[in-house]
């Protein structure tokens, strides 16, 4: 039921007679309600334009521009055509009152003022407007709901299809792409050698060659073998040292280019076969093909999930404090609950600096709910993207690393257990998941 908040209703009362704004502002005051007053037209819309009204009284017979007009012109203007307009009047005729709710009035107040008919009409249209108020923020949050409930199921859908469409060829195309990673790595290798080879043989055919040279007395003196060599083979033999050395330069070039795309390569499909990952972790969910809920000890679920995590963890170099009741139990399904702090440790880690980094995981119980926090001591997530980050395909990691789901998949995991996770708010240290659960 809405309430009569008076202390926050702020009603504009407009009349060129000044005798008749202050009997109403003596009787609206003393039941409690704010005010503000206009004496014509123009000082009426100045007031509206700077302060929101959640009434207007409004005189009709006005000099220059009339009630009528004023009326007109607020109902034109979309920021405050929701505002009720109550005419203040001594005229009784029916074609008035016609005119005035034909132009948005909701109500007429006649003169002299009566007490209880003011205070009475007052009333009833701010309870209407708040009613009013009420329910279209329930309709927009009820839309909302169903728009997203309508994604979730398109996106279940779009996700069993896609993978099944995907994983295939993916499987193919690693497959082949890591064979080809293994052979390129053995021809490389070869190819290695070989250009060794060849630098070891030219430096000793030009010994050799040099030898040959200076032991044939019979067809000049050592001087003369001396220049020959010195002079007659040096521009040629610079040539082809030359265009050797820029032949080598290109290969070794071209082996960095193979390495490169085939890095390349490799990373994309991983990628993609992470997105797969999440998209069928998520179909599964969607499809309610999980475990049967029970009572689990939350200490259990948790180390399941760091041993899966724990080669990533250990290889980072990053430590994770644990602060866990060992009795605390929760009535979960306990394969989602552990996928859920799976992808939220797994994040941790991808956000902490390697050989310095921690991550703390504490839970405690109360009021009949258990408290879980998972904090790391990352650069954190700004506050002005902190209501995207369970977005579905949202991510603050590279093009190459993340997939957008993983955060995404935890909320439907932890709301289909009737709880609640929220990021703290940010303070320029780490980052901080705040999760509320059922302890039955």
């Amino acid at each position: 039921m809405i309430k009569d908040n008076k202390i926050n209703s702020r009603i504009l009362i407009v009349d060129d007679v000044p005798q008749n704004i202050q009997v109403l502002a003596n009787i609206l005051k003393e039941a409690g309600y704010q005010m503000g007053f206009a004496k014509d037209a123009k000082t009426a819309l100045a007031h509206v334009e700077s302060t929101q009204f959640d009434l207007i009284l409004l005189d009709i017979m006005m000099p220059e521009v009339d009630g009528y007009e004023v009326c007109n012109r607020l109902k034109k203007d979309q920021r405050k055509k929701d505002i009720p307009v109550i005419f203040i009047t001594a005229k009784g005729e029916t074609a008035d009152k016609t005119r005035g709710f034909e132009l948005g009035a909701v109500d007429y107040i006649t003169k002299p003022f009566d007490v209880q008919e003011v205070l009475a009409r007052v009333k009833t249209h701010l309870t209407i407007r708040n009613y009013a108020t009420k329910l279209e923020q329930m309709v927009e949050e009820r839309t909302g709901q169903l728009i997203h409930a309508d994604r979730l199921a398109t996106l279940g859908t779009f996700s069993a299809a896609i993978v099944h469409e995907i994983n295939n060829p993916l499987s193919h195309i690693m497959g082949n792409a890591k064979l080809l990673k293994l052979l390129w790595d053995s021809l490389r290798s070869t190819i290695e050698m070989h250009i060794d080879k060849d630098d070891a043989a030219q430096e000793t055919e030009d010994g050799n060659a040099m030898n040959g040279n200076l032991m044939n007395g019979n067809a000049m003196d050592a001087n003369a073998i001396d220049r020959n060599a010195m002079d007659g083979n040096a521009t040629g033999k610079n040539a082809i040292a030359c265009k050797e050395v820029n032949d080598k330069d290109l290969i070794h070039k071209d082996i960095h280019g193979v390495d490169e795309a085939l890095k390349s390569l490799l990373n994309g499909c991983y990628r993609i076969s992470r997105l797969v990952h999440s998209l069928r972790t998520y179909s599964r969910q969607n499809n309610n093909t999980s475990t049967p809920k029970g009572k689990s000890l939350l200490i259990d679920i948790l180390l399941d999930a760091l041993s899966v995590v724990g080669h990533k963890l250990k290889f980072k170099g990053v430590t994770v404090d644990v602060s866990v009741p060992p009795e605390l139990t929760i009535y979960c399904d306990q394969q989602k609950m552990s996928q859920a702090l799976i992808n939220l440790i797994d994040n941790a880690c991808d956000a902490v600096q390697e050989r310095s980094g921690a991550i703390t995981v504490s839970a405690t119980s109360v009021n009949d709910q258990i408290d879980v926090k998972i904090a790391d001591n990352g650069p954190g997530i700004p506050d002005e993207i902190a209501d995207k980050i369970f977005d579905p395909f949202f991510t603050t990691k590279n093009n190459n690393e993340g997939t957008g789901l993983g955060l995404f998949i935890v909320r439907n995991i932890i709301e289909g257990h009737q709880g609640k996770i929220s990021l703290s708010p940010f303070d320029g240290k780490g980052t901080e998941f705040h999760i509320v659960l059922p302890s039955t």
